[in-house]
């Protein structure tokens, strides 16, 4: 995870509005492992991002995976309830 995590890290700060294709690639591996490590790592990707949660979410909602929609529907109810 710490590896996924630096490439994210790589391309942020750049006052981008939505996730570079690599930052996506993160997120599809992210979601494909579906481990506690793997949601650990996307919340603290995600503290750091605060503007881009409703845009991260959407793209786990649009890939073709019900482990990534499962995700996405995990973080809604997360950012939604504030935990």
């Amino acid at each position: 995870m710490p590896a996924l995590e630096a490439l994210w890290r790589r391309f942020a700060g750049f006052d981008i509005e939505k996730p570079l294709a690599e930052q996506i690639a993160v997120l599809e591996t992210l979601a494909q492992l579906d481990s506690s490590e793997a949601r650990a790592t996307l919340r603290r990707i995600l503290l750091r991002n605060p503007a881009l949660v409703g845009t991260v979410i959407d793209v786990l909602r649009d890939m073709e995976c019900p482990r990534a929609a499962r995700l996405a529907r995990r973080l809604e109810r997360e950012v939604s309830t504030g935990t």
